[in-house]
């Protein structure tokens, strides 16, 4: 069980959870597997292109994504990037973020631990969306709370939307009911 939103915490839960899903607390298999599928519906993947996924705990995301994608998750639990490693032997995965553009940069329940603010997401979102993405930013988030998480509401969501890309965003609410998913697109 997590305990904190820290390095330590997630250690843990990289080395004593048995499935990929448990190890990033998404609850079961169903609810990780649609919001992946979600995020690749709104992903213009093309061979050749890069990936960051942000947060990428077990690295799963990966299995969905084409081999012609580069992909490269980042995550600052140091078991989870071992465990990730081990599971996806062709992918990249770092304890840091490096400091290049990507084609795409995902973040799918990274924010979801209380502790997060939407202070820090506008702050995020600015800074990737500015720096380190060419084509597209997708940030998968709660709209409705749960224990130790914190919500974001879609109306906040579009907001920076709005702000960030106002010709080519879009919040997607329909894959599951307690989520939401905010797609920037260049």
């Amino acid at each position: 069980m997590v305990t904190g939103n820290t390095p330590e915490t997630w250690d843990r839960m990289a080395v004593h959870a048995g499935t990929s899903w448990d190890a990033a607390m998404w609850g079961n298999e169903r609810s990780q597997t649609v919001r992946f599928l979600a995020a690749l519906h709104h992903l213009d993947l093309r061979g050749g292109d890069t990936l960051l996924d942000v947060g990428c705990g077990t690295g799963r995301f990966s299995e969905f994504l084409p081999e012609s994608v580069a992909y490269t998750g980042t995550d600052w639990s140091k078991k989870m990037l071992v465990r990730a490693e081990f599971e996806h032997p062709g992918r990249t995965f770092r304890g840091e973020i490096p400091w290049w553009r990507y084609d795409h940069v995902v973040a799918i329940g990274t924010f979801n631990l209380e502790g997060n603010t939407t202070t820090q997401l506008q702050l995020w979102l600015e800074s990737f969306w500015k720096l380190r993405t060419k084509r597209s930013l997708l940030l998968s988030v709660l709209r409705v709370g749960a224990e130790r998480c914190v919500a974001f509401a879609p109306s906040w969501l579009a907001q920076m939307g709005e702000e960030l890309s106002p010709r080519s965003f879009l919040v997607d609410c329909s894959y599951l009911p307690n989520d939401a998913m905010l797609v920037l697109k260049r």
